[in-house]
């Protein structure tokens, strides 16, 4: 190894500011991920409880486990996505600028990398449970990090509703 090129590499830095782990996480956007799973864990109770097959022991804990994993793993993915797509947006909002998708403290090969790999795992634990649970978080990853963050957002003052809905408009 070259003596020069040990010597310039430095961890991942922005302004002199190091990229933490909690940057990952804000760029996964935690809020959203829990709000979404609290539904999602809702909708996996009430079918469990209206199955004629309903499970006994732990086997239906551990299948719970795996399906609220991976599905957060796959809301995250879509998020992050989110977060990479609206760079040039959030660079114009004051509320938004500071975020390390925008002010280059993640660069956009690493938000990447970091997407495919959170929707990759969540992926296959939901295809682990079944094929249709994974094809409907691939659809509800299309949906997020596709059709309203690169469409929707952009084209519609509607966009504005379903935000709403969110909690995530401010005055």
């Amino acid at each position: 190894m070259n003596s020069n090129a040990a010597r310039t590499e430095q961890p991942m830095k922005h302004n002199g500011n190091r990229v933490t782990v909690k940057d990952f996480i804000i760029l996964a956007k935690p809020g959203i991920i829990i709000s979404n799973s609290l539904a999602a864990l809702g909708g996996f109770w009430i079918a469990w409880l209206q199955s004629e097959r309903t499970g006994e022991g732990p086997g239906i804990f551990a299948a719970m486990t795996i399906a609220m994993i991976g599905t957060a793993l796959v809301m995250a993915s879509s998020t992050v996505f989110n977060n990479f797509f609206d760079r040039g947006m959030d660079a114009k909002m004051a509320r938004t600028r500071t975020r390390a998708s925008v002010t280059g403290k993640i660069p956009p090969p690493v938000m990447i990398l970091y997407g495919a790999c959170l929707g990759a795992c969540g992926f296959i634990m939901l295809a682990s449970l079944h094929v249709l649970t994974a094809v409907l978080g691939l659809l509800a990853f299309l949906l997020y990090a596709v059709v309203y963050t690169l469409w929707f957002k952009r084209q519609s003052v509607w966009a504005h509703l379903s935000a709403a809905f969110r909690g995530r408009l401010r005055p």
